[in-house]
């Protein structure tokens, strides 16, 4: 008789091959245990989508199973990651120009003749914080799942007049519950460099750039790793205004985002790379108590679009509003903490929560 174990790595890996991710066709009807997606107008060729105008509707069959959900729940992570980094890094810029700003202005109104404030640099200062976020699935299209993300960022930066600069280091460590008892887990690592000019007391543009990789590990099936390289940039302009007590940010920008995964299930022809592009309105009300104390309630605004690839699933327009609540303290000189909890209102296929700490100390 045959040794089981050897039985078991002969039949395996046939069942896998027998039922692949992806299956393209002209109809929206799908195989049990398959769910169709409209993918664009064009023909079939070879097995693969070819886009053509004007051109068949077609659709492909993505298995409602573990293996897709990994996949789609590595993106999902990846976007959360990249996300948070991006919008606690916008917090923390416009955070020192507006310091900044208003120490100039106080400068100038104590000696119009001074303009200091404006020439001056700042020390190197440290800074750090840590987030972190449960994502739970409410479309089910492939059976539930939920990831809680670890994120850590940390970061220096300095001021040479009106030209504020930085980077930063990332590490997330991504824990998934997937459908059929299975699981997964990721660790993510980034750097982000970043960039401010202040155009004026009110407007500063800014620019970010960001390089992730990430390896997500499956215990489903065949043990299997998937590595992901994502490229983004994001540009903006920044304006604020302090009105006493009060400081109202806002921000307007665009981000791109370039994703390499070595992720296979696209071997109907999809390849393996998908580009995303994100369109960004921030707004933000902050009060200061005169015991040091700052509260702040924050509104993030993004419209994005994804292609399809053996990584994503195509997204032709999302728009999602994450709302943001937090607390800062200034326990001396030099050193700030504060925390902040933050959540999505409508996206369309997952729940977002977050809840950060974070520290600045300048040294």
């Amino acid at each position: 008789m045959m040794n089981k174990k050897l039985t078991t790595a002969l039949i395996v890996p046939l069942l896998f091959a027998a039922h692949p991710a992806y299956a393209y066709l002209t109809s929206g009807t799908c195989s049990r245990g398959y769910t169709s997606f409209f993918v664009g107008n064009g023909i079939i060729s070879g097995g693969a989508f070819v886009a053509v105008t004007p051109g068949t509707a077609i659709y492909e069959c993505l298995a409602s199973g573990s293996q897709r959900e990994s996949a789609d729940t590595t993106t999902t992570n990846t976007f959360q990651i990249e996300r948070t980094n991006f919008s606690l890094l916008n917090q923390h810029i416009t955070s020192q120009i507006v310091t900044q700003s208003s120490l100039s202005l106080a400068a100038k109104s104590q000696n119009t003749q001074s303009a200091s404030a404006d020439a001056s640099s700042s020390p190197v200062t440290f800074w750090g914080e840590t987030n972190f976020s449960n994502l739970t699935d409410h479309d089910k299209k492939f059976g539930e799942f939920s990831t809680n993300i670890y994120q850590f960022t940390g970061g220096f930066d300095k001021r040479h007049g009106d030209i504020f600069y930085g980077s930063t280091l990332t590490y997330a460590y991504s824990d998934n519950s997937l459908p059929n008892n299975s699981s997964s887990t990721m660790h993510t690592v980034g750097v982000t460099p970043y960039i401010a000019y202040k155009i004026n007391d009110y407007l500063f543009a800014s620019g970010l750039a960001s390089y992730n990789y990430s390896n997500t590990s499956n215990t489903f099936g065949l043990k299997n790793e998937i590595d992901t390289h994502d490229y983004s940039g994001e540009a903006n302009i920044n304006a604020f205004k302090v009105m006493d007590a009060f400081t109202l940010k806002g921000r307007a920008g665009v981000r791109y985002k370039h994703t390499f995964s070595s992720q296979q299930t696209g071997a109907w022809g999809r390849d393996s790379t998908f580009d995303e592009v994100t369109g960004i309105v921030d707004a933000q009300l902050d009060y200061r108590f005169d015991n040091g104390i700052t509260i702040y309630s924050g509104a993030l605004y993004n419209h994005y679009v994804r292609e399809a690839s053996a990584a994503s699933i195509k997204i032709n327009g999302n728009d999602v509003v994450w709302m943001r609540y937090g607390a800062e303290y200034a326990i001396r000189k030099g050193l700030l903490v504060g925390a902040k909890i933050e959540n999505d209102l409508n996206d369309k296929t997952t729940n977002y929560l977050t809840g950060s700490l974070n520290v600045r100390l300048e040294i």
